[in-house]
């Protein structure tokens, strides 16, 4: 009997060594950022990037002028691509923010207090008529997080995806995986984390998950996903789609580099699929949320090529030229923050930014409100036609 459990045992102890080791091999670029320059072929995303590096080297000599002029005082007066009538614009501010949400043992040294007092801001804001009309959140995975909204007081909230949306897959990947969360199938124990927030009239809200093989290492423990919304203009007759989105994390989701690129190549095409579908002759649309990656990562490029939508964190320091505060800290604002906002042209409404700024960037009583600044955008829209 003894000799049978012995056997029994190796045979347990070489089964779980072969799974340390395919794990281990999946694992053997850890490396970010996945950066590709020059005439160099980026092997994840399977082509070359050079002219992109053009567009980068400009973007960041334009962010170089932008930060000298920040450090001498100055506001970069707005300048736009086109130049529409004063009289038939009308602005809409959209805010972006990772509230970081999570249970309180991974909420690391932010805050105690920082969803009430992140609700009471924008509740005053509303009530000085400087709130964003819409605001995109992301990890609002705790009870005490959602509370954001009933502190904000707006008249809408929409929900992305919930826990139970979509099946879970607890056997889908030998277990020894969870020893570097190294899976790469949902295993919802959280919702997607999204919510909107609106005092504008709103229609069709709709939960998209991204589906159970979308996603790399522990953000596989959420329901990953996007929430979109038909939002009605102010003072106007015209209709927008907003979409919020939490994209897979880097180095925080303890996965290999291939199956973290795997998996944003799926959120990216299902988000894809959805803009597409919504596509009309009429909606402009804005895309917000935390996309874990920047301009200077294949992530990036990816996303930008697959989708095709403009971004408004880049156009606002390189294209039209936002006018944005001195205080803004001009490098999160572009790249190292990751919360960004995207958007695309109706064909009778389109999207100006204007006006950037980034908000909840101060401690509060020595703690940040979350590990992520908030991203506001002000576009002006502009209808084609003048009867609204």
């Amino acid at each position: 009997m003894i000799s049978k459990t012995v056997k029994l045992l190796k045979v347990v102890g070489f089964g779980l060594a072969v799974c340390l080791a395919v794990s281990a091999s999946l694992d053997l670029v850890r490396v970010n950022p996945y950066l590709c320059r020059d005439n160099r072929v980026c092997p994840e995303l399977g082509k070359p990037l050079s002219v992109r590096w053009d567009e980068l080297q400009v973007a960041l000599a334009a962010l170089h002028r932008r930060e000298q002029a920040a450090d001498d005082g100055q506001i970069v007066p707005a300048k736009f691509v086109f130049d529409p009538p004063a009289a038939h614009g009308r602005e809409l501010t959209v805010m972006v923010y990772n509230i970081k949400g999570l249970p309180d043992t991974f909420r690391g040294g932010v805050h105690p207090n920082a969803f009430r007092i992140i609700g009471e801001r924008l509740a005053e804001r509303r009530r000085e008529g400087t709130a964003p009309d819409i605001v995109l959140l992301q990890e609002a995975f705790t009870t005490r997080a959602r509370e954001i909204a009933g502190y904000a007081g707006y008249k809408h909230v929409i929900y992305g995806p919930r826990r139970q949306n979509t099946q879970t897959y607890w056997l889908a990947r030998p277990f020894v995986y969870l020893w570097k969360a190294a899976w790469n199938r949902s295993v919802h124990l959280e919702s997607s984390g999204l919510m909107i927030l609106t005092d504008l009239d709103v229609q069709t809200p709709r939960e998209v998950s991204f589906g159970h093989r979308a996603c790399a290492g522990s953000d596989c423990l959420a329901n990953k996903g996007l929430v979109a919304v038909r939002v009605k203009l102010p003072d106007s007759n015209r209709w927008i789609d907003v979409l919020d989105t939490h994209l897979n994390s880097n180095a925080s989701s303890d996965a290999g580099i291939k199956q973290i690129l795997f998996a944003h190549e799926r959120q990216v095409d299902k988000i894809h699929d959805v803009i597409t579908a919504e596509k009309t002759d009429r909606d402009a649309l804005i895309l917000g949320g935390d996309f874990n990656s920047n301009p200077e990562t294949i992530r990036y490029a990816y996303l930008e090529d697959r989708l095709g939508l403009k971004d408004a964190n880049s156009d606002c320091l390189i294209r039209t030229g936002c006018t944005i505060p001195h205080t803004v800290d001009l490098q999160a604002f572009w790249r190292s923050n990751e919360l960004r906002q995207f958007y695309r042209q109706g064909s009778s409404t389109t999207l100006q930014p204007i006006r950037a700024t980034m908000d909840f960037t101060a401690p509060v009583d020595g703690k940040p409100l979350s590990d992520h600044d908030a991203v506001e955008i002000t576009y002006l829209v502009h209808s084609a036609s003048t009867t609204d």
